[in-house]
């Protein structure tokens, strides 16, 4: 679950804030791209960083952690969306 403390956001969400209007700024046909190298930076630079050289389980929890944020934006997000277009446009 990606929830975290109120307490423990305040530290992320000046800099998370700045990347996303940077991200706003982007032309739609270039942004999943850019949002795509943001993403793949922190993590293979974290992981090498912090542990030396990466190791299979490394690799294992990142895409553990890639999944499950997957994931939770389906079930926040996609699946809200999907219950409306099927209240509009009725069931397939």
């Amino acid at each position: 679950m990606p929830y975290i403390k109120q307490e423990d956001r305040k530290q992320y969400d000046e800099i998370l804030n700045k990347l996303r209007e940077l991200l706003f700024k982007v032309p739609d046909n270039k942004k999943y791209g850019h949002i795509n190298y943001c993403f793949t930076y922190i993590l293979k630079y974290l992981f090498n960083l912090e542990h030396g050289p990466i190791t299979y389980n490394d690799y294992n929890s990142i895409i553990g952690v890639l999944e499950c944020i997957k994931l939770e934006y389906y079930r926040k997000l996609v699946s809200e969306y999907e219950d409306e277009k099927i209240e509009s446009n009725g069931e397939v």
